[in-house]
């Protein structure tokens, strides 16, 4: 067993779609080490014998619990299937309560890989309108850029564009606002003589 987790990867294309499977084998660290050291910190809090960190290190130890088996019984594989009208995302997608995610391709703003920002989940999420959905969680950057590629050579009717509006008003052309705090240069050139 490695002390981290491994992955595999791989692409099946159909006749009316295209198939990508993740595979995540969870290495020594996340099976033994994370666990070890959850019970230590939360032994250590329930030792305070305050009511109101006990009551957090129950929640705790349930969230877990619950977290753990969600993910045991969702299994090591998530799949993503793209056709030309629909987007599947089933599995494993480090939810709790969901395995499945569907929407319209026309939805698609872009499928970009995204860190997860701080408490996030890396991994190929689709942009939409209004919505960031994970679809392949724990992919790396790479693994998302072949997969989008694949999706533009198969699929080049699905629009995928890489940029989206820096702003809701004024899209990609809202500019710099200044505040003329500055003197310009004509000014400080007058100044200096």
């Amino acid at each position: 067993m490695k002390l981290s987790g491994t992955t595999s990867f791989r692409t099946e294309e159909t006749e009316e779609a295209l198939v990508f499977i993740f595979v995540r084998e969870p290495g020594a660290l996340e099976r033994f080490g994370f666990p070890l050291f959850a019970t230590i910190v939360l032994w250590n809090l329930w030792k305070s014998r305050t009511f109101f960190v006990q009551c957090f290190v129950v929640f705790a130890i349930v969230y877990i619990a619950v977290s753990c088996a969600a993910s045991w019984l969702h299994g090591k594989q998530a799949i993503l299937r793209i056709s030309n009208n629909e987007l599947i995302a089933s599995g494993n997608l480090a939810r709790i309560f969901t395995t499945e995610v569907r929407f319209p391709v026309g939805e698609i703003r872009t499928l970009k890989w995204d860190s997860g920002g701080e408490d996030g989940t890396p991994g190929l999420y689709a942009k939409r309108e209004w919505a960031s959905t994970l679809l392949l969680p724990y992919i790396d950057e790479a693994q998302a850029s072949m997969i989008r590629d694949a999706v533009a050579r198969r699929f080049p009717e699905i629009k995928i564009d890489d940029d989206y509006a820096a702003s809701i008003l004024y899209g990609n052309e809202s500019g710099i606002t200044t505040l003329g705090l500055n003197p310009s240069t004509d000014e400080s050139s007058e100044m200096k003589s």
